[in-house]
């Protein structure tokens, strides 16, 4: 099977709006020009993904059934500029001190199982976030990395004080046009 080129994108501040507590489908908005930045990717070729930690799922404030309604709305808005998402991995599990998941951002397991039901070529793949825990899971398996600034100011990335991106750009749209 022929291998191809992935873009690994964070949910929430790169692809829809940042919402503080994103439960129902009607909040789902895109970013202005996400929808066209991803069918771009999609006519190049590029296999796309949607990366979310989501730990209100493990808190009890999201169903899994909730977060498939959110996922439709949100290929369903995408669909309106011809674009899709490959596949959405989702963690659905919080930080809690001393125990490690091995799907929630900065690790890498949500990149893993696509890499199990996808040929991707890693070597042509790149991730792109408004976080630098997302910038530090595309590290993590060594693909090339772009931070952009949609998401707003977080204290989150002070965890992160090592962690540079490859690119900074402003917006998806601005990312894609980099992504080779």
């Amino acid at each position: 099977m022929e291998k191809k080129p992935a873009v690994f994108i964070d949910r929430d501040g790169t692809i829809n709006e940042q919402v503080d507590v994103l439960t129902e489908s009607a909040q789902v908005v895109l970013l202005p020009g996400a929808g066209e930045a991803i069918a771009d990717l999609n006519r190049r070729g590029f296999l796309v993904f949607g990366l979310t930690n989501q730990p209100i799922i493990e808190k009890g404030l999201l169903t899994h059934e909730g977060l498939g309604a959110i996922h439709g709305t949100l290929q369903e808005k995408l669909a309106e500029f011809g674009a899709r998402l490959d596949a959405i991995y989702t963690c659905p599990h919080r930080h809690k001190e001393g125990r490690t998941c091995r799907c929630r951002k900065p690790e890498s397991g949500l990149i893993e199982d696509a890499q199990k039901e996808f040929a991707i070529d890693m070597e042509k793949s790149w991730m792109v976030g408004d976080r630098l825990r997302d910038i530090e899971t595309g590290r993590r398996v060594h693909i090339k990395t772009i931070l952009v600034s949609t998401g707003g100011n977080t204290r989150d990335d002070e965890f992160f004080p090592d962690t540079k991106p490859d690119y900074t750009v402003h917006d998806l749209r601005a990312a894609v046009k980099i992504i080779k």
